[in-house]
């Protein structure tokens, strides 16, 4: 277990004889790998959309968007890779950037991102329910002629008392799973995995099997108890042009630039694994950040792919036409347009829309799953250094996790989940708040990255991440980088208030808040471990054993 003895405390040397985390390193590279790509994994991307710019932004080019948010994602993946690889500990931005920065920068770019990831889940449980799971019962419903289905699904779009009730049972499900250890939370997360790809080869062989005239005649059939029109797919067109909507609206580059903004969101997280390096397997090898670069190719590929089979299949008027209207008194559905929902109406099967919603579902409570499991390592590390009560950071004997840490996560997710459902913030409200509170600290892990090898010569000359380029390391070519990626998202999304931040000083007081908290946390913690007789700066200061 997670132990730590206070026989030095005398020394002025160290704060504890730490002994091992009680942590294991049970997760491969393949399967941090697919971690990463389940950070944000292209069908939960796809089914939430990013195609409300099509209202929000028209002309605006999602393909340029793609090309430049996951390039960003990219270099966002390399630097900070590189950041963890030479110091792989669990505890992610906490570890890094308190040890090579200062142990209180560290603590408060941790309590921003674990705040940030606490925002995330609330918006992942709502989408879950909302993009996956309620669309595909009204489609099951009304095509196999369910009413009580359709009714269910119905409710679960519209009711917050239902979709509140629904996101409590998930919540305790996917925290079940993150306490029972790596053995069946692996399990869990590559077949959620795999039966998420499943869903979406269904949806590219639907797609390309109902292609042009196929989708048109099942959607129209689909469509008519909704719309009372034999042809609801040209209604919905005609629609959206009476509605003022251009359903032709070319490119504009200017407003390519917010959509950048609009996926950036979504791009920049596959490097979210070095939260678990502390139990990968040869996490301090290019194997680890290769895997991070691989997730963010496979999620490119994916969301380019699949856009440009949306919008052929089912005709670039039409998508632009149904996208804009969703959310008006135009609008004719109990839900939005979300893929799952479009694909599985114009299949004209039943089972369709069982099995792209059930494999959504599924995939995205591996996404849960991974999401809760950052915000108990922040806790498990804060607790193993002495910042929290040092029982936090105690770890089960047989699962090997941080029990206490996971309690006391799930009660933390469910009351902001509580306010993000009752709290009247709209979904992207909470997107963009959960996107900025992470691009801060993403940015103090990116200027770690540039001074590592300056600050910590010694630890980043032994690793296998010393490479250089003209005399100047990788390490802090990636860096810098990484930190431009920062910059210009905090820039895109501070300049379009449409992306979701309506109030940015608002924003800026949240940050000033959470990081007064965390440098109050730190004095009280080290005011009570003085008195015992020990030195939380050393303790801070010092990388943990592994």
């Amino acid at each position: 277990m997670a132990s730590q003895s206070t026989a030095a405390a005398g020394s002025g040397v160290r704060l504890f004889t730490r002994q091992a985390t009680g942590l294991v390193r049970d997760v491969s590279p393949l399967s941090s790998t697919v971690f990463a790509i389940l950070t944000a994994p292209f069908p939960w991307v796809l089914a939430i959309a990013i195609f409300w710019t099509f209202s929000a932004y028209p002309g605006g080019n999602l393909i340029i968007a793609f090309g430049i948010g996951y390039l960003a994602g990219f270099f966002a993946a390399v630097g900070i890779g590189m950041l963890s690889a030479v110091m792989p500990r669990s505890g992610g931005d906490y570890i890094l950037v308190g040890r090579t920065l200062h142990p209180v920068i560290g603590l408060i770019s941790s309590f921003w991102f674990t705040i940030n990831v606490l925002i995330s889940i609330a918006f992942i449980v709502e989408t879950l329910i909302q993009g996956a799971l309620a669309p595909s019962l009204i489609v099951a419903g009304s095509l196999g002629h369910h009413d009580n289905v359709l009714s269910w699904g119905t409710q679960l779009a519209s009711s917050k008392g239902w979709l509140y009730v629904a996101g409590l049972i998930v919540l305790v499900v996917t925290s079940v799973v993150v306490g029972s250890g790596w053995k069946w939370a692996l399990r869990f997360q590559n077949y959620s995995f795999i039966i998420g790809m499943v869903g979406m080869l269904v949806a590219a062989v639907v797609l390309l099997v109902n292609s042009g005239g196929g989708f048109i005649d099942h959607f129209n059939q689909f469509a008519q108890s909704f719309t009372g029109k034999p042809d609801s797919y040209h209604y919905l067109i005609s629609q959206a042009q009476t509605n003022g909507i251009n359903v032709n609206p070319g490119t504009d580059l200017g407003n390519t630039i917010p959509v950048v903004g609009a996926v950036f969101g979504f791009s920049i997280y596959t490097w979210f694994a070095i939260n678990i390096a502390g139990e990968v397997r040869q996490a301090r090898t290019w194997k680890f950040v290769t895997g991070m670069i691989v997730a963010t190719v496979v999620n490119f590929l994916g969301v380019l792919l699949f856009t440009l089979l949306f919008t052929s299949t089912m005709g670039g008027q039409f998508f632009t036409a149904i996208n804009s209207l969703s959310g008006s008194s135009s609008y004719p559905f109990p839900t939005a347009p979300f893929y799952v929902f479009l694909v599985s109406a114009g299949s004209g099967s039943e089972w369709v829309a069982w099995v792209l919603g059930l494999s959504l579902v599924t995939l995205m409570l591996g996404l849960l799953w991974l999401n809760l499991v950052q915000p108990v390592r922040a806790l498990f590390a804060y607790a193993f250094d002495g910042v929290f009560p040092l029982k936090v950071a105690d770890v089960d004997r047989r699962t090997h996790m941080p029990v206490i840490a996971v309690v006391i996560v799930f009660i933390l997710a469910v009351a902001l989940y509580t306010y993000a459902v009752f709290g009247g913030q709209g979904l992207f409200s909470v997107y963009a708040t959960a996107v900025v509170l992470a691009l801060f600290p993403m940015a103090l892990m990116s200027i770690s990255a540039i001074v590592l090898p300056y600050r910590r010569r010694s630890l980043w000359a032994a690793s296998s991440m010393n490479m250089t380029v003209a005399g100047v390391p990788l390490i802090t070519i990636a860096g810098v980088f990484a930190l431009a990626v920062c910059g210009f998202g905090l820039w895109v999304f501070w300049t379009y208030p449409g992306l979701g931040l309506a109030s940015p000083s608002d924003a800026l007081r949240n940050l000033v808040i959470i990081g007064v908290a965390a440098v109050v946390v730190y004095a009280i913690a080290a005011t009570v471990r003085s008195r015992q007789g020990l030195s939380l700066l050393k303790a801070t200061a010092e990388i943990p054993p592994e």
